[in-house]
């Protein structure tokens, strides 16, 4: 007979038997399970006040569901939450324009320090062209305004005063910023030096508010931050500034100017935040896109069987295999722009039934064939035998009876992708045996085979001198 005979009249055998299946089980599941409420996010989050400050994506929320669970139900309610827009207006010689929104003057002359001048009639130099470039940027280029050396008290102060006017008057708060220095090469003490003024539109009267002095001729900041209600701040929304520079001097007879290099300046005024709320907000979960709510949203939004809540879950789930443990489910919001409004997500219920797990179930042939004196043969596919609901092809399999093992072997192959059962009779031997086989799936459950007849057909024997 033809060795592979066997396995193909196996197969034949198994078909016929295939109309009436005989489970025999070692456990027995309930067919149903009860259902369980999920309502709180993984690490325990009933609540959740999302951000879209720094990224419009918020992927913090998740829930772990049973693999292969069947939703019953799911529901969340997201809410908008207020935020404030901090709104601010710099003004320097960037974007400032000249004789209409920045001035700039310098003196340098006896008698000015402590700066009294009249910020809108000081009669000093205008900044030309150039010197007003030189204020654009923080490059390098400085305007710098040069004493006329005096060799006694009361020295020269070289000055330069700066007009800022940003067009409103409503500012909440003022941030004043001058970079450069101030030097005198004959002062021994400290040759550099600088001090920064600010005009009081109150009281009528300028005040210092920063100053430094120094070894080195290095660039420094000196800088003032002021809340309104401030004086410094004129009714119409101006900024008056006087930077002072290292004064003239002597050393042992050697006349040194005083010197003032400005580097930059700018003032930043704050003006009352608008309210935001999160806008055109989106749910994705896994690759359904739950929900997109085309505007702001200002109050209650009910995600539902409305938007498919439950689907996009199950879906998620159907997509992988099924075995024991847990999926990981991301809820990831997103919104249409960064923002300082918020997402709350919260009152989540979702309703599941757990996977409903049944033993492998026997349907496989009554009857296989091998040949006396044959080596090990495959006489039957498992995964065929043994369907199963949720781990055909993952079982695992172990013969549990012999009838005669003295004259019959028999084990569970593997050729790399399926699980086969394997007899080989004793030499000589021909004739019947039964045996037994028991299929365990991923959860545990098993289930047997009825006794299968292995029949081991007689083969002419080798002529022998």
């Amino acid at each position: 007979m033809n060795p592979r005979r066997s396995k193909y009249l196996a197969v034949m055998i198994g078909i016929a038997f295939l109309s009436s299946p005989l489970i025999l089980l070692t456990s027995s599941p309930s067919a149903s399970a009860s259902p369980v409420v999920v309502e709180e996010f993984m690490g325990d989050v009933p609540i959740s006040n999302l951000t879209f400050v720094d990224d419009r994506v918020n992927r913090t929320l998740a829930v772990e569901l049973p693999r292969g669970a069947t939703i019953l139900n799911a529901s969340l309610v997201l809410e908008g939450l207020p935020g404030l827009l901090p709104r601010s207006y710099q003004l320097d010689f960037v974007n400032g324009a000249l004789g209409k929104d920045v001035w700039a003057y310098s003196e340098a002359d006896q008698g000015i320090h402590p700066p009294s001048v009249d910020p809108l009639k000081s009669g000093w130099n205008g900044a030309n062209k150039k010197e007003y470039m030189s204020l654009a940027k923080n490059d390098q280029l400085y305007w710098q305004t040069v004493t006329s050396t005096k060799q006694v008290p009361p020295y020269d102060w070289p000055m330069q005063l700066f007009h800022f006017n940003p067009g409103f008057s409503n500012a909440s708060s003022l941030f004043i910023s001058w970079i450069g220095h101030g030097f005198n090469r004959m002062n021994a003490t400290n040759p550099g030096h600088a001090e920064l003024w600010l005009y009081n539109h109150t009281g009528t009267k300028w005040e210092e508010v920063a100053n430094y002095s120094s070894r080195l001729a290095s660039d420094f900041e000196l800088n003032h931050t002021a809340m309104a209600p401030t004086p410094f701040i004129s009714s119409n929304g101006s900024v008056d500034a006087i930077v002072v520079g290292a004064h003239s001097d002597t050393l042992q007879g050697r006349i040194g100017d005083g010197e003032l290099y400005t580097e930059y300046i700018e003032i930043v005024l704050g003006y009352d935040p608008v309210i935001q709320y999160p806008y055109d907000i989106t749910l994705e979960i896994g690759d359904t896109n739950v929900t997109t709510h085309y505007d702001y949203l200002e109050d209650e939004l009910v995600i539902d069987d409305t938007q498919d809540l439950k689907g996009a879950i199950q879906a998620v789930i159907d997509g992988e295999h099924v075995f024991p443990g847990n999926l990981i489910i991301p809820f990831n919001f997103s919104v249409g722009n960064s923002t300082m409004g918020g997402l709350q997500v919260r009152d989540l219920v979702i309703e599941y039934e757990p996977v409903v797990n049944l033993p492998p179930v026997w349907m496989g042939p009554a009857e296989v064939e091998t040949l006396e004196d044959e080596m090990w043969t495959d006489v039957m596919d498992l995964s065929a035998a043994f369907p199963d609901d949720h781990n055909t092809g993952a079982l695992s399999f172990q013969v549990v009876t012999v009838s005669d093992p003295a004259n019959l072997s028999a084990r569970i192959g593997w050729d790399g992708t399926n699980r086969s059962l394997e007899v080989q009779g004793a030499p000589d031997f021909f004739g019947e045996a039964t045996l037994r086989i028991m299929a365990t799936d991923m959860f545990g459950a098993s289930g047997n085979s009825t006794d299968i007849t292995v029949r081991v057909l007689q083969t002419a024997d080798t002529p022998r001198l």
